[in-house]
């Protein structure tokens, strides 16, 4: 799996106050469509940890692909860039 296409998303986290209110989604939005990313990156991957199926769920209801789990139990997912978007907005 090439990573040279790709934005990493490492230890997005939010306090426990803030939880439950979108802004998770809006980070990963925000990532994904709102700040302009080069042309050779096409996804944004991440993991966490794999025994946390709450957090699991929720990365692929916010639409990452699972790819699989590491060696040390984390599990690896991956979104595909909006580009079409970028694009039109010359973002």
């Amino acid at each position: 799996m090439p990573l040279e296409d790709s934005i990493f998303i490492h230890r997005l986290a939010l306090i426990r106050s803030e939880s439950g209110k979108g802004l998770g989604k809006k980070i990963i939005n925000w990532i994904d469509q709102g700040i302009q990313l080069p042309k050779n990156k096409h996804f944004l991957k991440l993991d966490c940890v794999s025994d946390n199926k709450k957090l699991n769920d929720y990365y692929i209801a916010n639409g990452f692909e699972y790819l699989g789990s590491t060696e040390d139990r984390f599990c690896k997912y991956q979104k595909e860039i909006m580009r079409d978007l970028h694009e039109d907005n010359k973002l």
